[in-house]
């Protein structure tokens, strides 16, 4: 659904605001650089409990992430 859309976007866009490779986010919240590349193509959404760790890593809220 859309949600996967906004995500995809949000992730891609923090993670290349903080200068971070899919690699270096994938270590930060303990996923696989698979699994964040997936992300943000659209094609998987996180966990709640991983939503948590990359709103701690990018230092907002999960509401902004999803929206």
């Amino acid at each position: 659904g859309g949600i996967c859309v906004s995500l995809a976007e949000n992730v891609k866009m923090n993670r290349l605001k903080l200068g971070y490779t899919q690699q270096k986010l994938a270590n930060e919240v303990n996923l696989t650089k698979t699994m964040i590349s997936f992300v943000e193509s659209g094609k998987r959404e996180l966990s709640i409990n991983s939503l948590r760790e990359v709103a701690k890593v990018f230092n907002c809220t999960i509401d902004e992430l999803v929206n």
